[in-house]
């Protein structure tokens, strides 16, 4: 499969089959996101695997924190239903062995992109999922990890989903005649 095809072929997958994910397939896909730039080459990226049904679990901790009346991220309980059917969950967490700094944190999207397109050669779909920041301490209660980023959901894609149409680089760049 050649860059292109990746780039435009990727897309987030939101439904997943019980199909398992090998533990070659993981550390194919973990290695991918190795080759990825970051600040100084220090990869401050930490990775916890997790497969079902702990990943069920786990979605099920976040959603019941998040289900409250008042809170305002009910929204993500969409991702969480998600989570609890995808087979894995990738969770992104920062070193904090040495000072880290903004730009470090911003790195952990160069792994999670490679992973991504990885995964999609090798016929995997992926969902990058930001709404699990909502439920940090969570993740600490269960692993005694801080400083959760994000989480990459890996699995066999189940249905197509409507795919949301991207922007365009005319709508991205700010006034591109001002230099």
């Amino acid at each position: 499969m050649d860059l292109d095809s990746a780039i435009y072929g990727r897309h987030s997958v939101r439904s997943y089959t019980e199909e398992p994910v090998s533990d070659d397939e993981i550390r194919t896909i973990i290695a991918a996101g190795c080759q990825a730039p970051s600040p100084k080459n220090r990869q401050p990226w930490r990775i916890k695997i997790v497969k079902q049904p702990r990943l069920g679990a786990i979605a099920d901790k976040f959603a019941s924190e998040i289900a409250a009346p008042d809170n305002i991220k009910r929204p993500a309980m969409e991702t969480m239903k998600i989570m609890k059917e995808a087979p894995v969950g990738l969770f992104f967490f920062v070193d904090k062995s040495e000072d880290y700094t903004t730009s470090d944190i911003a790195s952990v999207g160069c792994p999670m992109q490679n992973m991504m397109l990885k995964a999609y050669s090798m016929g995997l779909g992926t969902l990058w999922c930001g709404d699990i920041l909502f439920c940090q301490h969570t993740f600490y209660d269960l692993f005694g990890i801080r400083d959760l980023i994000a989480c990459l959901l890996i699995g066999h894609e189940n249905i197509d989903y409507p795919r949301k149409a991207h922007k365009s680089p005319e709508e991205l760049i700010i006034d591109e005649n001002d230099n």
